[in-house]
């Protein structure tokens, strides 16, 4: 029953993440390559 839970969090940590970076780069224009996502995942809260 945990072990469900953990995953049911984990995904929707995901998903949050991702939607976190395509809003992040839709806003700077997509001026960011594969290593600003990857720098986006580690500090979701940066902005352009």
């Amino acid at each position: 029953m945990l072990l469900i839970l953990l995953l049911t969090l984990a995904m929707a940590s995901i998903v949050i993440i991702s939607l976190q970076i395509q809003l992040t780069s839709q806003r700077c224009g997509q001026k960011l390559g594969l290593a600003g996502l990857r720098s986006l995942e580690v500090s979701s809260l940066s902005t352009c």
